[in-house]
C-alpha cells in the first residue's frame, strides 16, 4: 500500500511541474481578474440606478462641483480655498475636460484604478508571502465590500488606495 501511494505520488509531482503550475497560477489569476470586472461591472449597473449616482452630496458636491466648475470657466482655482485633498479635484477636472461631464466617465476610470490596486496586493503577496497567499489576498480584494463600493463613489477613497498600494509595491521591490 505504501508502495502504491509513493508512487501515485511521484505521478502526481511529474504530472504538474513547474510549468504547469505558472499555467495553473496564470489561469486562476485571468479568472479572478474575470470575477473582478464582472462583479464591478454588475455592482456598477446596479448603483447606477440609484439616485446617488447623478446626487452629489458632502464630499461628492465639492469635488463635482470644483471641476465642473473649472471646466465651464477655465479657472482652476476661482479664487477661493482649497478645504480638500486637491489631487482628486484636479484629477476629476481631468476626466471631465478629457470626457466630458458626465457621471460615467469617472466611476468606468476609478473601477479600472480599484482592478489595478487588486493585481498590486496580489504582486505585494506574492512577493512576500508566496503564490498561496497572493491568490488568497486577490480573492479577497476582488470581493471586498469597501473597496467596490469606493470605486463607483465621487471620493478620494480609490486614489488613495491605488497609491498606498503602488507604495508597497514600489518599497518591496527595492527592498
Amino acid at each position: 500500500m505504501k508502495y502504491l501511494i509513493k508512487n501515485l505520488s511521484k505521478k502526481v509531482n511529474s504530472i504538474y511541474t513547474n510549468g504547469d503550475k505558472d499555467k495553473i497560477y496564470h489561469l486562476f489569476l485571468i479568472l479572478l481578474f474575470t470575477s473582478a470586472l464582472t462583479f464591478r461591472i454588475i455592482a456598477l449597473l446596479y448603483y447606477s440606478k440609484l439616485p446617488f449616482f447623478t446626487y452629489h452630496r458632502l464630499d461628492a458636491a465639492y469635488y463635482h462641483d470644483f471641476a465642473v466648475n473649472f471646466v465651464e470657466s477655465g479657472n482652476l482655482w476661482n479664487n477661493q480655498p482649497i478645504h480638500m485633498s486637491p489631487l482628486y479635484s484636479l484629477f476629476l477636472t481631468f476626466i471631465y475636460n478629457l470626457f466630458g461631464i458626465s457621471p460615467w466617465p469617472p466611476r468606468i476610470i476609478q473601477m479600472g484604478m480599484g482592478l489595478f490596486t487588486i493585481y498590486l496586493i496580489i504582486c505585494s503577496c506574492n512577493q512576500l508571502f508566496g503564490r498561496k497567499w497572493a491568490i488568497v489576498s486577490g480573492v479577497v480584494a476582488t470581493f471586498y465590500g469597501p473597496l467596490i463600493f469606493f470605486e463607483h463613489q465621487i471620493t478620494v477613497a480609490t486614489l488613495n488606495t491605488l497609491l498606498h498600494g503602488a507604495l508597497i509595491y514600489l518599497g518591496l521591490q527595492y527592498y
